[in-house]
């Protein structure tokens, strides 16, 4: 076996209106963020707009809403 470290730090925020702070959370580390969706049921029942509406009150934006916005920002390149 081979020696090695793995370290993993994380937080973990949980509980009712959890994502109206998401955007402060995310605005300390960085100013674009991106997220990735399982299905459609965060945009159906309204938690992916209340998460994009922390970011942008945070100051903090999305890289991408769409596939077709993520593959124009990852040829743009490189990201704030």
């Amino acid at each position: 076996m081979n020696n090695y470290v793995y370290h993993n730090p994380g937080k973990i925020i949980f509980g009712r209106g959890c994502e109206q702070s998401i955007g402060g959370e995310i605005a300390r580390y960085a100013k674009r963020c991106l997220i990735v969706l399982g299905g459609p049921f965060i945009k159906e029942n309204g938690l992916y707009d209340r998460v994009a509406a922390s970011l942008e009150e945070a100051g903090a934006d999305q890289l991408a809403d769409t596939m077709e916005e993520l593959e124009a920002a990852i040829l743009e390149g490189p990201w704030s």
